[in-house]
């Protein structure tokens, strides 16, 4: 069944006379329809932002226009229709910041095809990236906690006193949040996404938190190194 709702105090930028312009829109939501279940990174559950153009007519032209708004939507309903009302439009903007616009050249006149073709590749295997890094780094971190103990009784743990071997739990214990960290970064989430706007959001959120908890993962071995450093030169002494 189809449900109606209204936002107001929206504004779009027209591209036919080039002003603000200011409204209601009323959009029309139904439930989602699955593409079907995929696994993906790290889950973030979050409602979902859909980019969706709207047509209207412009009043200073009376020409139609068309301008990309963003839709909050839950994750039981997709958006089917959505339509803007004006009820004020504002002041034009500067002429020369339109005309530097459309100076710009686009990527795709002057990029060399195997820019391209690099940039497709990156985006197809951005997510086995990461999850092979995050694998590698779970059983770099998981064996570097044995080799820390072997080098520390090798270079002397009797010799250690005071607070430098109390210190010596903190790197086998980073190094396990580390390991740890990397495991949840490339953990596979279900879901189902009921559009390919839905799914463009999805694949982006995934990608987004397994960086974070990538780079997590990465402080919290170099940490463990760092620390650990000291305390073999310490041993030594």
């Amino acid at each position: 069944m189809a449900e109606d709702r209204s936002q107001s105090n929206i504004s779009v930028d027209c591209e036919q006379c080039h002003r603000i312009h200011r409204g209601t829109i009323s959009v029309e939501y139904r439930a989602r329809q699955d593409l079907g279940l995929v696994f993906a990174g790290p889950e973030e559950v979050k409602d979902p932002i859909v980019p969706w153009v709207v047509k209207f007519e412009c009043p200073t032209t009376h020409e139609t226009a068309s301008a990309t708004v963003n839709l909050p939507v839950d994750r039981e309903k997709q958006v089917t229709q959505a339509k803007f009302v004006i009820s004020e439009h504002g002041s034009a903007k500067l002429a020369a910041d339109k005309k530097a616009a459309r100076a710009t050249p686009t990527d795709s006149s002057s990029t060399p095809a195997w820019v391209q073709d690099e940039l497709s590749h990156l985006r197809s295997a951005s997510l086995e990236t990461g999850r092979t890094f995050g694998s590698t780094m779970i059983a770099t971190s998981s064996t570097a906690v044995g080799v820390y103990f072997a080098i520390l009784k090798y270079v002397g743990f009797g010799n250690l006193g005071g607070a430098i071997k109390t210190l010596t739990v903190l790197p086998p214990v980073l190094l396990l949040i580390s390991a740890a960290t990397f495991a949840a970064a490339i953990r596979p989430v279900l879901a189902a996404p009921s559009t390919l706007t839905e799914f463009e959001i999805y694949w982006r959120d995934r990608l987004a938190t397994m960086n974070r908890l990538i780079v997590v993962g990465m402080v919290a071995f170099l940490a463990a190194i760092a620390l650990a450093i000291p305390i073999f030169f310490g041993a030594l002494r």
